[in-house]
C-alpha cells in the first residue's frame, strides 16, 4: 500500500501508537559505543517518525548505539513528520523531510556534542515528501515528493541551509515519487515511481542545479516500483517493489546511467497469501546479501548475491520484529541491521550472520511509529 492513503492509512493505527515520547530499549548496553562514520559521534543514531495526533512521535530522535547494536535514546529534536532524514558529507548537517500536504525539507547543523541547532526548512517541492539524498558534491539536497510526484532539487548554502529549489521535475501520468539515489560515482540520479512503476534517470548540472532526464526504466504494470539500491560494484540495481511483492534485479551502464531489467523474484515464501507491501530495502557493505521489508508479512526478505551481483536468490524470511517494517538500515561494519517496525512502535535490532545473511533478534528499542532509521 503506497502512503496516503499513507496519511489516511496513519490515521488508522492509533489504538496501536504507545504515547509519549521517545524511549530507550530495555537491557541497553552501558559498554562503550561502536560504529559511526564521519564527522558525527561514533556511535549516533537518528530516528525518523510521524508527529500527527494518531501516530504519537515527536520529532527526530537522537540515540546512541552500543555493543551489540543496541539503541539509547539521548534526546529527541521537535520536528513535524520526519519522515526520512539524511546526513550530509561529513557528518556536520542533516536533513529531514517533514511528510506534510505542503512538504518542507528541515536543515539542522550538528553539535560537536551531537545536538542539533535548526537552519530553517524550505518547500521540497511538492506534496508529502518521503525520501531525500545529499548530492555527494555536497551542492544541493534531492526530493521524492509522493503525493505530487515530483522531484525537487533545493542548493545548500553556506552553513548547511537551504535555499529554494532550484528546480521541479513533474513525473507523467499518475505518479507517486517514492524515492531519489544517487549513483555511487555521482554522475547520474534515479528516481522510483511508485505510481507509474518505473525509475528515471536524471543528470543534474551542478551549476544550474537543474535535472535532464536521460532514460526510463518501466517495470510491470501495477508493481509498484518503491525502493531501490546500488551494488557495491556498481553495476547491479536492486528495485523493490511495493504492490507485486516482487525485487528486481537491474543492469546498470555506469556510463549512461541506463537501467535494464533482468531476473524477477518474489520477497516471499511459496505459497504465501498474506497481502504483503514491501517497504525498504538495504545492502550488506559487501554486496553479498540484499534485505527488503515485507510489511504485512512481517519479516524481512534476505536475498544471497551471486553472479558478481548479477544474480539472487530467497535465502530466508525471518521475522521483522514487529508489525510493518517500513524501512531497514544494515550498520557499516555490516554486523547489525536496524528495522522501523511503524504499526509495531519498535525498531527491531538483529546480529547479522556473516556466513548466511541470516538475522538473529538481539534487542529492539520501543518508541511511537518507528519509520526511519539512520547511522550516521
Amino acid at each position: 500500500m503506497a502512503d496516503v492513503g499513507r496519511r489516511t492509512f496513519l490515521g488508522a493505527l492509533g489504538a496501536a501508537v504507545v504515547g509519549g515520547g521517545l524511549m530507550s530499549a530495555a537491557g541497553t548496553s552501558s559498554a562503550a559505543p561502536t560504529g559511526g562514520s564521519g564527522y558525527a559521534p561514533a556511535g549516533r543514531v537518528y530516528l525518523g517518525t510521524y508527529t500527527d495526533a494518531a501516530s504519537g512521535g515527536k520529532g527526530i530522535g537522537l540515540a546512541k548505539a552500543g555493543a551489540g547494536g543496541a539503541l539509547a535514546v539521548e534526546s529527541t529534536v521537535a520536528n513535524e513528520s520526519p519522515s526520512y532524514i539524511a546526513v550530509a558529507p561529513g557528518g556536520r548537517t542533516v536533513y529531514a523531510v517533514n511528510e506534510l500536504e505542503k512538504g518542507t525539507v528541515s536543515a539542522f547543523a550538528v553539535a560537536d556534542n551531537g545536538s542539533l541547532r535548526s537552519l530553517g526548512a524550505r518547500s521540497s517541492g511538492g506534496a508529502h515528501p518521503c525520501h531525500l539524498t545529499v548530492h555527494p558534491s555536497g551542492k544541493y539536497v534531492l526530493t521524492a515528493n509522493y503525493t505530487s510526484g515530483t522531484v525537487g532539487v533545493l542548493p545548500i548554502r553556506a552553513g548547511g541551509a537551504l535555499g529554494n529549489p532550484t528546480h521541479i521535475v513533474q513525473h507523467p501520468g499518475k505518479p507517486h515519487a517514492h524515492q531519489v539515489v544517487v549513483s555511487p560515482d555521482g554522475k547520474y540520479v534515479l528516481a522510483t515511481d511508485l505510481g507509474t512503476s518505473s525509475v528515471y534517470t536524471y543528470t543534474l548540472d551542478l551549476n544550474s542545479g537543474r535535472l535532464t532526464l536521460r532514460s526510463t526504466l518501466a517495470l510491470a504494470k501495477g508493481a509498484g516500483s518503491r525502493n531501490l539500491v546500488f551494488h557495491p560494484g556498481g553495476r547491479s540495481v536492486y528495485i523493490l517493489n511495493e504492490l507485486d511483492s516482487t525485487l528486481v534485479v537491474a543492469a546498470y551502464d555506469p556510463a549512461t546511467g541506463k537501467l535494464t531489467a533482468g531476473q524477477r523474484i518474489s520477497t516471499l515464501p511459496p505459497g504465501t497469501t498474506t497481502p504483503n507491501f514491501p517497504g525498504g530495502i538495504t545492502i550488506s557493505p559487501d554486496g553479498r546479501f540484499v534485505y527488503g521489508a515485507n510489511r504485512g508479512h512481517n519479516s524481512v526478505a534476505v536475498f544471497a548475491t551471486s553472479e558478481g551481483g548479477r544474480k539472487v536468490t530467497l535465502a530466508g524470511t525471518p521475522g521483522s520484529g514487529g508489525n510493518w517494517p517500513r524501512h531497514l538500515e544494515i550498520t557499516p561494519d555490516g554486523r547489525t541491521l536496524y528495522s522501523s517496525n511503524q504499526r509495531g512502535n519498535v525498531i527491531g535490532i538483529f546480529g547479522v550472520d556473516p556466513v548466511n545473511g541470516l538475522l538473529k533478534p538481539s534487542g529492539e528499542l520501543r518508541t511511537p511509529t518507528p519509520v526511519c532509521v539512520v547511522v550516521a
